[in-house]
């Protein structure tokens, strides 16, 4: 019985410094919409359908439902746009305060849809929403459907 304890403790051991989950999902890696939309919707609430979508999430914990290692502190990075349907808009910003134009950088929507940039082009002015003391910003261009959302956990 011993041996068998010692053996299962060195696996585990192993597991724990070999196992590492997958902390990052970047839309860049899935070729096509159908995918990229499955992918994201696994990650984050939907709160209605998602017709195209690019990201780049970073969850220190990982994504992986398998992974056996033992949780960290929490703390990610979601920055990810979506095309959804104009009549769904309100239904993203439930819960959001609209605020004055953004001031700070921008570069982060740029870096997301860099390889695909006539998906997401912009015809609308944009409004900018944020949950305040929550770290979540969104970017809204209602008559395109089209919005830019980062979450900040750390």
């Amino acid at each position: 019985m011993t041996k068998t304890y010692h053996l299962l403790s060195i696996g585990f051991l192993f597991c724990l410094t070999q196992c590492d989950p997958e902390t990052k999902l970047d839309s860049d890696n899935y070729r096509n919409s159908t995918e990229r939309v499955e992918i994201l919707s696994h990650a984050i609430k939907p709160f209605s359908a998602i017709k195209d979508a690019e990201f780049e999430l970073f969850n220190v914990n990982g994504f992986s439902s398998r992974s056996l290692s033992v949780p960290g502190a929490s703390s990610w990075d979601y920055k990810f746009v979506v095309k959804i349907d104009t009549t769904d808009v309100s239904k993203w910003c439930a819960g959001m305060t609209e605020v004055p134009a953004d001031t700070a950088s921008r570069h982060w929507t740029e870096a997301i849809t860099q390889h695909r940039k006539v998906n997401w082009q912009t015809t609308d002015k944009p409004r900018y929403y944020e949950r305040t003391g929550q770290g979540v910003t969104m970017i809204v261009y209602y008559k395109d459907g089209v919005l830019f959302k980062r979450v900040i956990q750390d």
